[in-house]
C-alpha cells in the first residue's frame, strides 16, 4: 500500500463539484471515479484525457492544480517568447504528454492534498477564465510587438 493511499470516499469528497448533488454525479466525476477504480494503487499510469490534451494549462487550473497549470502556461509562453524550438511542435509535444499523463498527475495531486488534510478541491472556472483572458492578451501583445 502506498504511503499516501486514499479511499474512494476520500477521493470522491475531494473531486466532488457543485453539480454533484447527493448520488447524482456529473459525467466528469463519474469519469474520475472509474479511473480511480482502475488505477488506484498505481503511482504512474497512462490514460488519455482529451480536455487535458487540448487545453493543458486551463484544465490544470480548472482542477486547481495551480503550480502545474502556471508552470505549463509559463513553459508555453517561454517557448513562444524565446523561439527556442519549433513552437507548434513543442506545444503539441507538451499537449500530448499532458493528455497522456494528466490523469496520473491529477491523481498524484489529489492523493497529496487529501493526505495533507485538505477535504475538498472543487473546480475553479473563474480562475480558468481569468488566466485564459490574460494568456490571450499576452500572446496578442507578444505577437504585435515581436513580429515586425
Amino acid at each position: 500500500m502506498l504511503k499516501n493511499e486514499i479511499t474512494k470516499e476520500q477521493f470522491l469528497t475531494f473531486i466532488r463539484g457543485k453539480s454533484d448533488v447527493g448520488d447524482e454525479l456529473s459525467s466528469s466525476t463519474k469519469f474520475y471515479l472509474d479511473l480511480f477504480d482502475q488505477y488506484n494503487g498505481f503511482t504512474r499510469f497512462a490514460s488519455w484525457n482529451w480536455v487535458a490534451f487540448f487545453f493543458p494549462p486551463f484544465w490544470m487550473l480548472y482542477r486547481r492544480m495551480y503550480l502545474y497549470g502556471f508552470s505549463v502556461l509559463a513553459l508555453f509562453t517561454l517557448i513562444e517568447l524565446l523561439r527556442l524550438l519549433e513552437v507548434a511542435a513543442a506545444n503539441l509535444s507538451i499537449s500530448i504528454l499532458i493528455g497522456i499523463f494528466g490523469n496520473a498527475i491529477y491523481f498524484y495531486h489529489t492523493r497529496t492534498k487529501v493526505t495533507l488534510g485538505k477535504v475538498s478541491s472543487g473546480k475553479d472556472p473563474i480562475t480558468m477564465w481569468l488566466v485564459l483572458i490574460v494568456w490571450i492578451v499576452s500572446f496578442a501583445f507578444i505577437g504585435f510587438y515581436l513580429n515586425p
